[in-house]
């Protein structure tokens, strides 16, 4: 177990020893859920190697949001999440939850679920949620009820006596789930949690976070799957430590079907704002008015966020394959398009 899922179960103990968590746990209280103010954190630096740096962040969740952090390796979104988590502690700044800046006050309406999975192999599913139970001084009856719950929204009934360290990657997950989940907390943290796990077993994770996330959980994910960020209310964009951009996401606009799968991507006659941000990311100017995206010159991530920017303005994306894509484009460039004028 690493220090960061360690200071974690220790600081359940100790809040846990003083307060039974509660039934049912979503607060109306208009305080956000969690608060970062111009944090920043410092890691991993030595006499020979200079430590790494995230921030200044700065952001707000509030309830009910959910919320996907992207970006590449090394982006900061793992690190901003420790820092969100309460694991880690800024250098400079604060970080707040539900309007406590002491995370020991508030650590039973949190649940987290790490990058990799904080079970114990040799435990069985039912062992392993009983003592995550207990460790958050529940009572067996509680437990016992809570548990009979999350077999129905993860099924996961059938393998209950079966050791940890005999379930696929995908049920392992939805196990580290049920324990983050236990205690019906208010605010739920994932740290890519579905990056090991094949396409089936993500989709069944996702189904039961659509799922709390519609009773109300707050939930903040780390993720580098398109798919994933697209099923989020809200954005946050993690580069070189620090925010690159932050957007509320609208699910109707279809912005997940352009990605790298299809070859590159034309970006035809865009607006001033768009071509600056096109220049930001690294993206040049193929021909006359247009821009083109070359496969793998942006993750999934970044494109699929680029063409949400895009999709109020007047510009209209044109792919290898032929499809076009007007997204809210003005008539008259489409038929410019089409007479061949901007190709």
């Amino acid at each position: 177990m690493s220090d960061i899922q360690s200071n974690i179960e220790i600081s359940s103990v100790a809040v846990g020893a003083s307060a039974a968590p509660r039934e049912s746990s979503h607060s109306s209280s208009s305080a956000p859920f969690v608060r970062a103010v111009d944090a920043i954190y410092e890691y991993g630096g030595n006499r020979k190697r200079p430590s790494h740096t995230i921030g200044p962040v700065s952001l707000t969740v509030e309830a009910g949001e959910r919320v996907a952090l992207v970006g590449g390796n090394g982006s900061g979104k793992s690190t901003l999440l420790h820092l969100l988590s309460g694991a880690s502690t800024p250098v400079v700044g604060c970080i707040e939850w539900f309007g406590e800046s002491d995370i020991r006050l508030v650590r039973q309406r949190i649940g987290v679920v790490f990058q990799s999975p904080a079970l114990d192999a040799l435990l069985s599913i039912r062992e392993t949620l009983l003592l995550a139970g207990r460790t958050l001084r529940m009572c067996r009856r509680a437990i016992a009820s809570r548990v009979d719950e999350l077999c129905e929204l993860l099924s996961i009934g059938d393998r209950l006596d079966d050791r940890v360290g005999t379930l696929s990657g995908g049920l392992t997950r939805r196990v580290d789930l049920a324990r983050a989940i236990l205690h019906r907390p208010d605010l739920l943290l994932l740290d890519e949690a579905t990056a090991s796990l094949d396409q089936h077993s993500a989709e069944d994770f996702n189904a039961a976070l659509d799922r709390l996330s519609g009773e109300g959980v707050t939930v903040v994910a780390a993720t580098h799957s398109l798919d994933e960020a697209g099923l989020a209310d809200r954005v946050i964009a993690m580069k070189d430590g620090l925010i690159d951009f932050d957007h509320r996401t609208d699910q109707s606009n279809g912005w997940r079907d352009v990605s790298h799968e299809t070859g590159s991507l034309t970006i035809v006659d865009p607006d001033a704002a768009t071509v600056s941000r096109l220049r930001d990311l690294g993206v040049s100017q193929s021909a006359g008015v247009n821009w083109r995206v070359e496969p793998g010159q942006l993750d999934d991530s970044t494109l699929g966020l680029l063409v949400r920017e895009m999709s109020s303005q007047d510009v209209v994306l044109q792919r290898d394959d032929g499809a076009v894509s007007t997204k809210d484009a003005s008539a008259s460039t489409v038929e410019r398009l089409q007479r061949g004028e901007l190709s």
